[in-house]
């Protein structure tokens, strides 16, 4: 929605989506089905319309990134209310949904992408009076997963939401990446599994290195089955990979000048599962 003020939503829409993102996921939810699997969705949020932010951008984010006023928290709300609407309507199995992803992340230069800065407190404020109530009405089925960034700052940023008695009341689980002091992190998921023992995990993206810049392929992916075994040997009940599938050289990327929609070529690629033109 890029009407700037349509707090009511009125110009919502994932039009955008609708030509190849959910035909895609249908078949992929088809192909499962005929195997007898239920395949389900998480969806995480990048970036808030750039009217409802401080810095003016979809792209790049001050902290807090949402304007400080009630009226665009509940706007955002409803917005990520219609997008869970709209993606049930249309047959897609969201079933996991995360606050904001990476949201330590404000403050970038020259190059940047869409992100939405938040400590802790501020994503538990979010949780409990906007968003919280909202998909507990209309979404029940979507459990709500906090946190969604690096491992080696999730103790803090956790225990920000949870020691708020009525955002922790939303909460369903935590997820996290792999990022901090990669492959040498498994202690902050003991950590925080002994403080919160009822709190399933839940491992969002991993990503390996832009193809032109690997210069020993079969160790980056030894890399994921390190990762794997980690995290599941700390109370991880999954992990998901950032890109099933990406280009030769591992983009698109979405990056470039926060007033820009280009997309600068080369910037931000990386690895991932399946690479094709």
């Amino acid at each position: 929605n890029e009407i700037a003020g349509d707090l009511n939503m009125s110009y919502f829409t994932i039009d955008h989506d609708r030509l190849e993102i959910i035909p895609l996921a249908l078949r992929a939810q088809k192909a499962a089905s005929q195997a007898n699997e239920d395949l389900q969705w998480l969806s995480t949020p990048w970036s808030p319309p750039g009217w409802m932010k401080r810095n003016g951008f979809m792209r790049n984010s001050e902290k807090p990134g949402l304007l400080e006023r009630d009226d665009i928290h509940e706007a955002y709300a409803l917005y990520l209310k219609l997008y869970l609407d709209e993606y049930k309507a249309a047959g897609v199995n969201i079933r996991r949904m995360t606050i904001q992803n990476e949201p330590h992340v404000a403050g970038q230069f020259f190059i940047t992408y869409p992100c939405n800065g938040m400590n802790g407190t501020q994503e538990a404020v979010f949780l409990k009076r906007f968003l919280g109530p909202l998909l507990n009405a209309s979404h029940p089925e979507v459990e709500i997963y906090i946190h969604d960034d690096q491992k080696d700052i999730m103790i803090d940023y956790v225990t920000a939401v949870m020691d708020d008695k009525e955002a922790a009341a939303y909460v369903d689980g935590v997820a996290f990446h792999w990022y901090g002091s990669n492959l040498h992190n498994y202690q902050f998921l003991k950590e925080l599994n002994a403080k919160y023992p009822n709190l399933p995990f839940l491992a969002t993206e991993a990503t390996l290195e832009s193809p032109i810049q690997q210069t020993k392929p079969w160790y980056e992916g030894v890399k994921y089955g390190i990762d794997i075994i980690g995290d599941l040997n700390q109370h991880t009940t999954g992990w998901i990979e950032w890109n099933v599938l990406l280009d030769k050289v591992g983009g698109p990327t979405c990056q470039g000048p926060s007033s820009e929609r280009e997309c600068l070529p080369l910037i931000g690629n990386c690895d991932a599962a399946i690479r094709a033109d």
